[in-house]
């Protein structure tokens, strides 16, 4: 069953610099925001709650990471890896959600779901909640050395 990509309704921000001030335009959050809202895309969107992120792995490594590394202005991905995206994701404190649960009598396939608490549609103020957990990226904590 292919999935139906639910896009940002016109007051939402669709790639203009519409954040907060906090919010960097180049930090993940906020390029993962400005992709999913982005009416031209059509690989990755929300679900029909507005509450978790569908990405169509196969298309998004053709379409999007296909395209990264470029230029960081350009708002592309550090990566070409979808792994790497998940990794990235998981930094940002995004979970695996299940689909069942996110759109009722959609299959999965290649579509996987992430959810965030503060990564909702149409609250672009929120994303100044998503800080880095570099602990995650470390994987031990370095508090412990013994002398």
């Amino acid at each position: 069953m292919v999935h139906v990509c639910v896009f940002a309704d016109q007051g939402a921000d669709v790639g203009g610099n519409l954040f907060p001030d906090r919010i960097h335009p180049q930090k993940f959050p906020a390029k993962l925001w400005h992709l999913v809202n982005s009416p031209e895309n059509r690989v990755i969107c929300w679900n029909p709650n507005g509450d978790a992120v569908v990405v169509d792995q196969m298309a998004f490594e053709g379409q999007v990471l296909a395209q990264s590394p470029v230029t960081a202005d350009t708002g592309a991905f550090k990566t070409t890896n979808f792994s790497s995206f998940v990794h990235q994701l998981s930094k940002y404190g995004f979970m695996k959600a299940d689909p069942a649960a996110n759109d009722p009598g959609r299959e999965g396939g290649t579509c996987h779901y992430f959810r965030h608490p503060n990564f909702q549609r149409g609250h672009p103020e929120n994303l100044k909640n998503i800080p880095a957990n570099h602990k995650r990226m470390m994987g031990v904590s370095r508090c412990c050395v013994q002398m």
